[in-house]
This record gives structure tokens, sequence and C-alpha cells, in this order.
């Protein structure tokens, strides 16, 4: 079986600093998700939920999920990810 790595994030809340694991990240999208599901009902994001959804043994139920997981995190750690709005302009 293939350990989940617990590598420190370091997460801003504008009043405070704090540290949580990758595994703690993974968590907070899943809730985050989970609360788009129920308000959406969208066959995408369940089916995402479901791949996302941790098994007795703690890994994931698709087990490329935290692999894509941690490649995120790496991306993000290298500012490889841009989140602004970028719109365009009709010519």
């Amino acid at each position: 079986m293939r350990k989940q790595s617990n590598k420190l994030l370091y997460v801003s809340n504008n009043k405070f600093m704090s540290e949580i694991t990758s595994k703690e990240a993974f968590l907070a999208m899943f809730s985050f998700l989970e609360k788009h599901y129920d308000l959406t009902k969208s066959d995408d994001i369940g089916a995402l939920l479901g791949s996302m959804s941790l098994l007795e043994d703690g890994v994931t139920a698709d087990s490329a999920v935290w692999e894509e997981w941690q490649e995120s995190i790496k991306r993000v750690k290298l500012k490889e990810v841009n989140a602004q709005v970028a719109l365009k302009q009709n010519s």
C-alpha cells in the first residue's frame, strides 16, 4: 500500500498564519466541493467526490487522485498557478 504524505503547507486567513498538512488541505477541498455538490447536485462534482473519498485504509478511492493532488501542491509551490481572472475584450 502507498502511504500519503503529510508535508506542511502554510495558509493565510488574513488574521493569522497556521500550518496544515497536505491531507488537511485535501479534506478542506473535499468539504468545499461537497458544499458545491449539495447546492448544485452536479454529476461531475459528485463523481469527483467519489474518486476523492477516503477508504478505510486512508487512501483515496481513485489512486491517481492523491498523486494529482500532490502535483497540484507542487505547481502552487513553484508559482505555476495563476487564478487571476483574465477578461478578454471583443474587438
